[in-house]
């Protein structure tokens, strides 16, 4: 049977489909980030969540950019107006990170609270790689019974 058929029978490929591996990324975030939170260390709520938003978000962001390459998503995905906020949450992020006198402190934040700019961008990548990965309902369902 060609390859083409309608038979819905992909061949196998050596790579992980990249739209499945973003939405795998996303659920696997949502379950065990809350897991990185423990009061056990002095910075209780910071340092864990910093580290695990930083490794999915430059994951993600690997994946994602396969996805663009590929050409794998969607042309009608239009831009919403959430879509434009958080661009522009973003711009205005960059914008007072670079206008900032303590670069790093800006960056990472203070000791206790690290909510600088990392932990800002990688919040952003995580709203980016939602929007990106969810796309239906089942995808849905299953990111709310995984939280």
């Amino acid at each position: 049977m060609p390859a083409g058929s309608s038979t819905g029978h992909r061949s196998p490929s050596r790579w992980l489909n990249p739209d499945i591996a973003v939405a795998s990324l996303v659920i696997a975030t949502a379950t065990v980030l809350p897991l990185l939170f423990w009061i056990g260390t002095e910075e209780t709520f910071a340092l864990p969540k910093l580290l695990g938003m930083t490794v999915t978000s430059a994951v993600g962001l690997a994946i994602a950019s396969r996805l663009v390459t590929r050409g794998s998503l969607d042309s009608d995905d239009r831009p919403t107006v959430p879509d434009w906020l958080v661009a522009g949450y973003f711009g205005l992020l960059a914008v007072s990170f670079w206008q900032s006198i303590d670069h790093g402190q800006s960056f990472l934040g203070e000791r206790f609270q690290r909510q600088g700019f990392l932990a800002m961008a990688a919040y952003v990548v995580a709203y980016a790689l939602a929007r990106l990965a969810i796309t239906d309902q089942v995808r849905l369902r299953l990111l709310v019974r995984s939280a």
